[in-house]
């Protein structure tokens, strides 16, 4: 594998793509979601080789939201992916326990490099964890959020994931 060192992250070529691979987890962004309560860090995901799979290592989130590194950025007209958590390893609520709760219309805000950028939800959607369409490039300004379904918890796996999808006011 190939790595080029720029700035404070690596740029890993991964098949096809090229994908920034933060070095360490450092805040980058702050985000608001008045209507379930929710300020948060958000910090960088890196992407790992894990042994079922090649996936963004979310083991690092503790009350954090992740970005998942290789997605869109804020100004690219592109879907900017944050993932969190909804429970803790021992059930109990975490960031994005209440995420299911919103509504369309219900505003986001993240707060980055001295501008807020504010998203009203669009849609709500309940997925397979296998189902990858949420973190693909879209063409256009969109946020993207993503937890696990605390409900679809069946004693060893996730079987849901929740996917939030917003669009800039």
């Amino acid at each position: 594998m190939r790595t080029l060192l720029k700035l404070n992250y690596l740029w890993v070529i991964l098949g096809l793509f090229i994908v920034p691979y933060f070095v360490q987890a450092q805040e980058i962004a702050v985000i608001q979601i008045p209507a379930i309560e929710v300020e948060a860090n958000v910090v960088p995901l890196v992407i790992r080789q894990l042994p079922h799979a090649i996936t963004w290592d979310t083991r690092q989130l503790i009350n954090d939201v992740g970005y998942l590194t290789g997605t869109g950025w804020f100004g690219q007209n592109r879907n900017i992916v944050f993932g969190g958590h909804a429970e803790t390893v021992d059930r109990q609520p975490n960031t994005f326990y209440n995420l299911n709760l919103l509504q369309v219309g219900d505003l986001i805000h993240v707060h980055t490099d001295g501008v807020i950028y504010t998203y009203a939800v669009a849609s709500l959607e309940w997925v397979a964890p296998t189902d990858l369409s949420s973190v693909l490039p879209t063409g256009h300004d969109q946020l993207t959020l993503i937890t696990c379904d605390s409900d679809s918890f069946d004693g060893s796996l996730y079987q849901q994931r929740l996917v939030v999808r917003a669009l800039p006011t």
